[in-house]
């Protein structure tokens, strides 16, 4: 799964456009829900090392608002890059099949949905 496989799915799923907020990050893009404005997910490009990981490849990677995060269990998933790790977690995008990123995100955006 891409970064620009994930934009589309969250276009074509909810009608939602990513905002790119910070200029000295231009890859980095949010994604609100329409409703309430509330972020549902993240997309970045971070190296593996800021990940806990043994390497300095650059990886585009997903947070998603999460459900007890702080207890993930599932080795697919990572604390909340840059987020608050008690509601969120993050994915590497192409270590993980679309299946589950989808899945993440519709629960992500669930949980925001109120």
């Amino acid at each position: 799964m891409t970064r620009h496989q994930l934009i589309d799915f969250i276009a074509g799923e909810y009608g939602v456009d990513p905002e790119y907020l910070w200029e000295d990050d231009p890859a980095a893009c949010i994604f609100r829900n329409p409703h309430n404005r509330k972020w549902f997910a993240i997309i970045m490009r971070v190296r593996r090392r800021s990940l806990g990981q043994d390497s300095d490849e650059f990886v585009d990677i997903v947070d998603f608002k999460a459900r007890n995060a702080d207890e993930n269990v599932d080795p697919r998933c990572l604390p909340g890059y840059h987020m608050n790790k008690r509601h969120w977690l993050t994915i590497i995008l192409g270590d993980v099949g679309a299946d589950f990123v989808f899945e993440k995100v519709h629960e992500s955006y669930r949980l925001v949905d109120n």
